[in-house]
């Protein structure tokens, strides 16, 4: 009888889990139909439009309407890869939820490694330039494209690796919180020894490019650009003056509460949020989400602003996700040495607790290194996190096993607390750790059936 009922919960959550793959999949058809029903207004407002401007243009009257700019930009940044590309070149992952990225520069790659991880305040800019010298390097393997904009207009990086034939995709973004950005260099050169090692590598007994020809690792190596640039250069690296003019106000209004700092360098430098002040990591639409957590007012960190998925980086990792055959999701923070899982899933889908669980106890094993224990798995219930997160949305609201890791330690060599943003000279010990996590997690959910 036992066996019966365990069978029949076997049989049920399987049931739960094929209806959840079925929706995401019907949530992508509806996406291209989308996509399909724009692109038919688009030519439709050609047909329209190009005898006007033929008459216009004759008349030396020329007006272009707004539309057909952006449409032909549109077309322009199409085709450039396309007139670039090199014939023999191996066939790469595209997505319609991504734009091409057009990024270029007049600077030399160096000979050895690209990506120089000891930087002490590795830039939005560096970063960019890194990810160009390492897709020109790795064009066969590596695909940078773009899934949004950020409030300031910096683009939203996806760099995705595997082969466009895989039927997975696990995204892992970092950065999420702006004064935790020494996590970008650690992402950045893991995707570098990920490369380097495609090819000719492995992991657990098996070829690293076999692992990566059934699961794609979408690496976002700085989900929060706008607000990373205020961490290392203050207001000033803020373009837009309206948004400039509200950070200036949330200073004055966080100093009013005795939130900030007498000193402007010392109050950006611990910066968290965005550009419009809100805490990304509060701001998914999770179970319990509300105004009323954390800070009721735009500030530096905690605030989770007006309305759940109101910002444009969240929005924009939700529709990457949903466009994808999205089946994991790491979130990689800056702080104590923990693996958070569970998001209070236990109940409700025991299958997918389980598979986070899981997937939290991998990442602690490959953490452990050098003699020292692996990352400390932490159950967000028992430890009281408050609602928003993204890993919370991921399990709570898509169903799809998601976890964060926090690096570095909690207290330094002194005993001080080792409050963000740490120091470079930590970066050594976080990669170590770190190194061997993404091959880890792309072979247990290659290895998954579905």
């Amino acid at each position: 009888m036992v066996q019966q009922r365990d069978n029949g919960r076997s049989r049920e959550e399987e049931r739960r889990r094929r209806q959840r793959r079925e929706e995401r999949r019907r949530r992508r058809r509806r996406a291209r139909l989308c996509r399909l029903a724009v692109l038919t207004v688009c030519l439709l407002i050609l047909l329209i439009t190009v005898p006007y401007l033929i008459k216009n243009a004759v008349a030396g009257t020329l007006f272009v309407p707004r539309t057909l700019v952006s449409l032909v930009e549109t077309d322009s940044r199409a085709e450039e890869p396309a007139a670039a590309a090199d014939d023999d070149k191996a066939e790469v992952w595209t997505c319609q939820a991504l734009s091409p990225w057009t990024y270029t520069t007049e600077e030399t790659a160096p000979q050895g490694d690209i990506v120089d991880y000891h930087t002490e305040n590795y830039s939005y800019e560096q970063m960019c330039r890194d990810l160009y010298f390492l897709q020109e390097r790795y064009r066969d393997i590596l695909t940078v494209q773009v899934f949004g904009q950020s409030l300031d207009n910096r683009d939203l990086i996806d760099a995705v690796v595997g082969s466009p034939d895989a039927d997975k995709d696990i995204i892992v973004q970092y950065s999420m919180h702006a004064r935790e950005h020494l996590i970008t260099n650690v992402g950045m050169a893991q995707l570098e020894d990920l490369l380097k090692n495609y090819q000719t590598g492995s992991f657990g007994g098996e070829a690293l490019s076999a692992i990566l020809s059934k699961v794609r690792l979408h690496i976002i190596p700085m989900m929060n650009p706008d607000g990373v640039s205020i961490s290392q250069s203050g207001f000033d690296a803020i373009r837009d003056e309206s948004l400039k003019a509200g950070l200036q106000e949330v200073y004055r209004t966080d100093t009013e509460l005795g939130k900030a700092s007498p000193d402007i360098n010392e109050y950006t430098a611990t910066w968290k949020a965005n550009a419009r002040s809100v805490d990304l990591n509060r701001n998914f639409a999770t179970k319990g989400w509300t105004t009323e957590m954390g800070t009721q007012q735009p500030s530096c960190s905690r605030y989770p602003g007006t309305s759940a998925n109101s910002e444009p980086e969240v929005q924009a990792l939700i529709n990457l996700t949903e466009a994808v055959n999205c089946v994991a999701q790491l979130a990689y923070h800056c702080h104590g040495r923990l693996v958070f899982c569970d998001y209070g899933m236990a109940a409700e889908d025991p299958a997918l607790y389980e598979t986070d669980m899981a997937l939290a106890e991998l990442i602690s094993r490959q953490t452990a290194v050098n003699g020292a224990d692996g990352y400390t798995v932490t159950s967000t219930v028992q430890d009281e996190q408050n609602p928003g997160g993204c890993s919370d949305y991921y399990m709570q609201i898509l169903h799809i096993p998601a976890v964060t890791v926090e690096v570095g330690d909690l207290y330094k060599a002194d005993g001080s607390y080792n409050d963000p943003p740490l120091s470079v000279d930590q970066v050594d010990k976080m990669l170590a750790e770190n190194l061997t996590v993404l091959p880890a997690v792309a072979q247990m959910f290659a290895a998954q059936e579905g």
